[in-house]
C-alpha cells in the first residue's frame, strides 16, 4: 500500500502537526479493529507503524515557504526547511 504525499509545515506547530499527521495515517491505513476498545484500535494503529517501510532519501521534499523570509525574527538567508513532504509505504497484505 503506498500512502500518497504527506505534507506538514516544520515552522511554528511541528509537533502538534506530526502528531495528527500520523494519527490519520494510522486510522487510514489500520485493518478494521476487533473492536472499537482503546486497545484494539491502538493495536491496529502499532501494526501500521510497525509495517512502515524505511524512507528513501528520493521520497522525501524539503522546502520554504515563500513568506517565511519576510519574518522580521528569520535571520538573513535562511537554509531551514519549513516545509516537508514524505511518500510513505506500507508492507502489508493489502
Amino acid at each position: 500500500m503506498h500512502l500518497a504525499f504527506l505534507g506538514f509545515p516544520l515552522y511554528g506547530y511541528v509537533l502538534r502537526v506530526v502528531k495528527t499527521a500520523h494519527m490519520v495515517f494510522c486510522l487510514v491505513a489500520m485493518e478494521k479493529p476487533i473492536s472499537i476498545k482503546p486497545e484494539h484500535l491502538r493495536d491496529e494503529k502499532v501494526k501500521v507503524l510497525q509495517s512502515v517501510l524505511p524512507i528513501k532519501d528520493e521520497e522525501v521534499v524539503l522546502g520554504q515557504y515563500d513568506g517565511y523570509t519576510s519574518d522580521p525574527t528569520v535571520p538573513d538567508n535562511p537554509n531551514t526547511p519549513t516545509f516537508a513532504t514524505v511518500i510513505l509505504q506500507i508492507h502489508n497484505e493489502r
